[in-house]
């Protein structure tokens, strides 16, 4: 007869997924008007399809124009679909929420899609690198 599992037993068995988020991301997104790109620095932590995190940009307008700006991240992943809410900290713009929707490529490396503000909305791309790259870096790095 089965036993009913224990702390013991280690954690619960759940779906396996071996795509990950979780990491450092580089990226950019436009304005469907004529401006520069605005690079972005993410940080992911995905569990179990639930996405977290932070961003942090350098303003390009307004009164913080110049000064870096930061937000929460939160969402999902399904699949290759990857949705997530940026939520700038306190009244440092004024749009205080921008909408993600976007596709990971099959290595996991990019995600590309469209953000959305209200009625505004542009593309945005973001960037890792891939996890063969990461451990060719990491055995490069490593003492002999």
């Amino acid at each position: 007869m089965p036993h009913a599992p224990t702390l013991s037993d280690g954690p619960p068995m759940t779906t396996s997924d071996p795509i990950n988020l979780s990491g450092t991301w580089r990226g950019h997104y436009a304005y469907p008007i004529r401006r520069p790109e605005i690079p972005f620095d993410a940080s992911l932590i995905e569990t179990d399809g639930h996405l977290g995190g932070s961003i942090t940009e350098i303003a390009d307008m307004g009164p913080d124009s110049g000064r870096p700006l930061y937000a929460t991240l939160t969402g999902t992943r399904t699949g290759s679909i990857v949705t997530f809410r940026k939520t700038y900290e306190g009244d440092q713009t004024i749009y205080a929420v921008v909408d993600y929707t976007g596709r990971l490529n099959a290595d996991a490396t990019e995600i590309k899609g469209t953000w959305t503000i209200r009625r505004e909305s542009g593309p945005f791309v973001m960037t890792r690198p891939s996890r063969q790259t990461t451990t060719a870096t990491r055995k490069i790095a490593e003492p002999v």
